[in-house]
């Protein structure tokens, strides 16, 4: 099978339009059109997304078909790179699905949205403080936002102000 024909049948069976799925993945839908048409492909990163927007693994989304890519060993900082193309991907998926504008959405959490970008681009990420506005303003709990989000914070230890008191000998 092609790999234009794969795509296109991956994303009808989820029944997503090439305009919903385009917005997913920050491309137009005639991008989509030309790498379903055959006329284009793209890139090794945006293949990445594809398979994180579609919940698979890049291999699962490139077997049995006529494209392959080469990948450079992983390290550190890529993998971080990953983890946080996940982020942008998810913050994006959940922002659209209500039809959120990242203006919009960024005054619901008394962010910029200029923030959004960045988070969305995968040029930052929320702290946790901001990921509990998010949560409420999506109406979804913490950990399942933070869970589709990819993220993990620190547990904080809920110490009550205790006096000291000497114990008798």
């Amino acid at each position: 099978m092609s790999f234009s024909e794969k795509i296109r049948k991956i994303r009808t069976d989820r029944n997503l339009t090439a305009l919903a799925f385009g917005k997913l993945l920050g491309v137009s839908n005639n991008t989509i059109s030309r790498w379903e048409s055959g006329k284009s492909l793209p890139r090794e990163t945006t293949c990445k997304k594809i398979a994180n927007v579609l919940g698979m693994d890049m291999s699962e989304l490139m077997d049995d078909t006529d494209v392959s890519y080469t990948s450079a060993k992983t390290n550190g900082k890529n993998k971080n790179k990953q983890e946080l193309t996940a982020l942008s991907i998810n913050l994006k998926k959940l922002r659209l699905d209500r039809d959120l504008t990242a203006l919009d959405f960024g005054e619901l959490i008394d962010v910029s949205n200029n923030t959004i970008s960045r988070w969305e681009n995968g040029k930052n990420r929320p702290q946790e403080g901001t990921c509990r506005k998010m949560a409420e303003a999506l109406n979804i709990p913490l950990d399942e936002l933070t869970e589709t989000l990819g993220l993990s914070f620190p547990r904080q230890r809920n110490y009550k102000n205790k006096k000291a008191v000497k114990k008798p000998h």
